[in-house]
Formats: C-alpha cells, structure tokens, sequence
C-alpha cells in the first residue's frame, strides 16, 4: 500500500515488536533525531521521504520518575507530539497514525 513508512518511537516496546512484523519500514530512535527539536525533523523527513508515519515515540521513564516529574513528562510528550504533526503535515504527508 504504502512504499515508505516512518515509524517514530522505533526502539521502545511498540516499536520493537512492530518492526517484527514489518521489518522493510524505517524506524526512527531517539538516537536518529531529537523530536522536541522542529529543525531535526523536518531535515530527517526531507532526507527519508516517507509516504506515511505512524508516531509511536513519547518521553518514558519507570513509574518513580514519571510520577515525579509529571509536568515534565506532560509538556515534553505534547511538545513531541505537536513537532511531529505538525512537520509531517509541512512535508505533506497525508497519511499520519498517532499512537
């Protein structure tokens, strides 16, 4: 269907086990681009081209620490979310699957 598939959120347990099931689709770590930073991904976009991205990607951590930072957690999470919307509507992207 789709010739190119980003998945955000490649190296975290979703992300993982999906790969298994989809091994040919590319699969973002936070290794490859820094996802509270706009810049990075719309380079790391313009570079891979995808047809489709499926936003797998949050800020995590053990229960301790989510539990207190919680507003830490919250803001970095919808700052993530918002950039990778909203660079993926720039570059045209039209099929989006936020998880």
């Amino acid at each position: 269907m789709y010739k190119k598939v980003l998945v955000t959120g490649g190296s975290g347990f979703v992300g993982r086990r999906l790969k298994k099931i989809k091994p040919n689709w590319t699969y973002m770590s936070s290794k490859d681009c820094d996802l509270t930073d706009k810049a990075q991904i719309r380079k790391y976009l313009d570079r891979v081209k995808p047809d489709a991205v499926i936003h797998l990607a949050a800020r995590v951590g053990g229960i301790k620490e989510a539990s207190q930072n919680q507003s830490e957690f919250f803001y970095l999470n919808s700052l993530i979310n918002l950039n990778v919307i909203h660079e993926s509507y720039l570059a045209g992207k039209k099929e989006f699957c936020l998880v």
